[in-house]
């Protein structure tokens, strides 16, 4: 259990998993204060990665969706969309478990850039020889996650719980 303070609402602190998946994310994907970040999908999870990666510093967070409602929402919280060609990012996350998705993270990845795989697959995952070329030419890191840590050491709920309280993040749009 994780006690809720005073200052937030039963809403915003439902949305304490989603926030610590996104947490524990950018962990892993080592966003620092400076990096230029896109996010592969424009979904809850996906916002909330994006506005963990303006919180950590980000200087620059993009989405991309191909929903174009998803993209409208993304925008209304003050969010660039990636444009098609565009190619600018030290960190990008592959949120949607598409392989296209995945070989666009390859593609706009800066040289030593990290890509961060989380997308749940829904059918096989496919890497072309091409994108599979990025990874090498580019130096790219790639990097899984799962979920959201839970322990003394790193406990991603009580961060979100701390962070939505203090309001840093803008939970409440996100529930509709």
């Amino acid at each position: 259990l994780i006690p809720i303070p005073d200052s937030i609402s039963y809403d915003e602190a439902a949305m304490c998993e989603p926030c610590a998946v996104a947490m524990h994310a950018l962990n892993r994907a080592g966003v620092k204060e400076g990096d230029s970040a896109v996010v592969m999908g424009a979904g809850p999870i996906g916002l909330m990665l994006a506005q963990v990666a303006r919180m950590l510093g980000a200087s620059h967070v993009a989405l991309s969706d191909i929903d174009e409602e998803k993209k409208a929402f993304a925008r209304k919280l003050g969010f660039d969309i990636l444009e098609e060609g565009e190619n600018c990012a030290d960190v990008v996350i592959e949120g949607t478990g598409a392989s296209s998705a995945l070989t666009r993270c390859l593609e706009i990845a800066n040289r030593g850039g990290t890509v961060l795989c989380m997308g749940n697959p829904s059918r096989e995952m496919v890497l072309s020889q091409k994108a599979y070329w990025h990874i090498l030419r580019k130096e790219l890191t790639v990097k899984g996650t799962w979920n959201s840590r839970y322990a003394s050491f790193q406990n991603d709920w009580q961060d979100a719980i701390r962070v939505l309280s203090e309001g840093k993040l803008q939970a409440k749009e996100l529930i509709t």
